[in-house]
C-alpha cells in the first residue's frame, strides 16, 4: 500500500473528528509565491490556522500575518529576542517560579533557528500525494494512543517527548517534530485553548514526514492486538466502502 493510500484511510483507522493538518515550512519568497493557495491577509494566531486546516481549508501565510509572536519565533519567521532566551519574558508572565527555571525551560523549548518566510497549511487527506514537513492531529487521547502504538511497533518506546504546557501547537507540535525528526505529543496550552477553542479533552501530536509511512503501517499492524470488536467492526465497515480489506480479526487482542 502506497503512503498516499495509507494517508487516505488514516481518518478511518483513528476515527478522527477533524482532518489531519499538514504544514510546510516555506524558506523564501519565490517558493511562497509559487504555492497555489489562498493567502491569509489578516493577522491570526498559528493555532487558529491549524484549526482552520483541520476544518478542510488550504492556505498560506507569511510572517506579517502571524498575530502570535511566540509562533513566529518557533517557526523561524523572526529572531528570538535575548529577553526570551534569558527567561525574562516568561518569568514576568508568572509561568515559572523564577528566572533560572524560566531560562531552563526556554532552553528546552524548540525554535527553528534558520530564518523562514512563511508556511503552507492543508488538510492532508485532500492532498495525500503532497509532501509536508509536519502533520498535526488534534483529537482526544484515544487516537493519539493508537498513533503512539503504531510508532512503538517500529521504533519502540519514544524517549524524547517534550511537554511543557506552553507554545503547544507552534513549538511542541510543529517545531519540535520538525527539528527532532520525531513525533511529539502536547497537552496543548492555555493560549491555544483560548484562541482556537479546542475541546477540553483535546491533545495534539506532531508527526514528521519521515515517520508517517511507518506509523500508519504500525497502526494497521496493531489493530488486531489492540482494538476491541466494536472499533474493529467500524473500521471494517468503513474500509469495505473503499474496497480495502486489512485482514482484521474479531475476538483477537492481547488483553483478553
Amino acid at each position: 500500500m502506497e503512503l498516499s493510500e495509507k494517508i487516505s484511510i488514516l481518518p478511518i483507522l483513528l476515527n478522527l473528528k477533524r482532518k489531519v493538518v499538514a504544514v510546510r515550512i516555506i524558506k523564501n519568497k519565490k517558493e511562497y509565491d509559487s504555492i497555489n493557495a489562498k493567502e491569509i491577509k489578516s493577522k491570526v494566531t498559528y493555532c487558529y490556522m491549524i484549526k482552520r486546516g483541520g476544518s478542510g481549508q488550504h492556505f498560506k501565510s507569511k510572517a506579517d500575518n502571524f498575530w502570535c509572536v511566540g509562533a513566529s519565533k518557533a517557526l523561524g519567521l523572526i529572531d528570538v529576542p535575548e529577553n526570551v532566551i534569558s527567561g525574562e519574558v516568561y518569568e514576568s508572565l508568572g509561568l515559572y517560579i523564577d528566572r533560572e527555571v524560566a531560562k531552563s525551560a526556554q532552553e528546552d523549548i524548540k525554535y527553528i533557528e534558520e530564518r523562514n518566510y512563511g508556511i503552507e497549511v492543508f488538510p492532508l487527506e485532500d492532498y495525500p500525494n503532497r509532501k509536508f514537513d509536519v502533520a498535526i492531529i488534534v483529537d482526544t487521547s484515544y487516537p493519539i494512543m493508537r498513533i503512539a502504538q503504531g510508532y512503538s511497533y517500529y521504533y519502540g518506546i519514544n524517549k524524547s517527548i517534550r511537554i511543557g504546557g506552553n507554545q503547544a501547537i507552534c513549538s511542541e507540535s510543529t517545531a519540535t517534530p520538525y527539528l527532532e525528526d520525531d513525533i511529539n505529543i502536547s497537552m496543548l496550552c492555555s493560549g491555544t485553548r483560548f484562541f482556537a477553542k479546542w475541546d477540553e479533552n483535546d491533545i495534539s501530536i506532531g508527526i514528521p514526514y519521515s515517520k508517517m509511512n511507518n506509523i500508519i503501517d504500525g497502526i494497521i499492524n496493531t489493530i488486531n492486538p489492540t482494538e476491541p470488536n466494536e472499533k474493529k467492526l467500524r473500521i471494517i465497515e468503513e474500509l469495505s466502502k473503499k474496497g480495502i480489506d486489512l485482514g482484521i480479526e474479531l475476538d483477537k487482542n492481547y488483553y483478553i
